[in-house]
């Protein structure tokens, strides 16, 4: 019912994004791009919908049951970047050292992960996140192998040394969850009585860590 529900509210957005790109002949588009995917056409909207909510269920599921065997991980890092014209060799020049350092001084001198990264990261697109990555684990291929093999090998909350790539530069990585019940921690929504006899909602981030894993970095499950 649940999943009706959804797929209902989701049809209706869909139609109404389509309506609005395509006014002359939205069921027309809406059919071609249904029919491409197996469906008979425009009123199998909500019951592809369905499908696909039923298939994510079961990959979660399954992802949930093998989370040992997958090495599942939630991941964020550091990067420092070649200096501009530097050969990319593992050992660092002197400006690459330095900008290290003050990564690592950040770090020992009491630094949140995250704030370290916000600070000091020089990859512009998860800096402003903490140095977020998302949910990785051994079937992820979309990585740098050196990356992945390091993010793999760390036990949760540890912190990599620094990881030499040759696509990139040098990383330090944080493990930021491996347990089940770590990394589920803060998707869901609670609620709580407080001392006015209100009740007060905590909202997790809405979307399954699973989830997360199959839409970006294990396509194969």
């Amino acid at each position: 019912d649940e999943m009706k529900t959804n797929a209902a509210a989701q049809a209706a957005s869909i139609i109404a994004s389509y309506q609005s790109n395509y006014p002359a002949d939205y069921k027309e588009q809406l059919e071609k791009v249904l029919i491409q995917m197996g469906y008979n056409g425009y009123d199998d909207l909500q019951q592809y919908l369905i499908d696909n909510a039923k298939r994510t269920e079961i990959v979660k599921q399954y992802a949930s049951d093998h989370f040992d065997e997958l090495k599942i991980r939630k991941i964020s890092y550091i990067l420092v970047k070649f200096s501009a014209d530097s050969e990319k060799t593992e050992e660092p020049n002197e400006d690459e050292a330095a900008r290290m350092k003050a990564v690592d001084d950040a770090l020992a001198g009491g630094s949140e992960f995250a704030d370290a990264a916000r600070d000091h990261s020089e990859d512009s697109s998860t800096a402003p996140n903490g140095g977020y990555l998302g949910v990785v684990d051994v079937n992820t291929t979309t990585l740098d192998e050196a990356f992945l093999n390091a993010a793999l090998a760390l036990d949760e909350g540890e912190v990599s040394d620094w990881v030499y790539s040759e696509s990139f530069g040098y990383f330090r990585i944080r493990n930021d969850a491996s347990t089940k019940e770590t990394l589920e921690a803060g998707t869901e929504t609670t609620s709580e009585t407080n001392e006015a006899g209100e009740t007060e909602v905590t909202v997790g981030n809405g979307q399954s860590p699973y989830e997360e894993l199959i839409g970006s970095y294990d396509t194969s499950l």
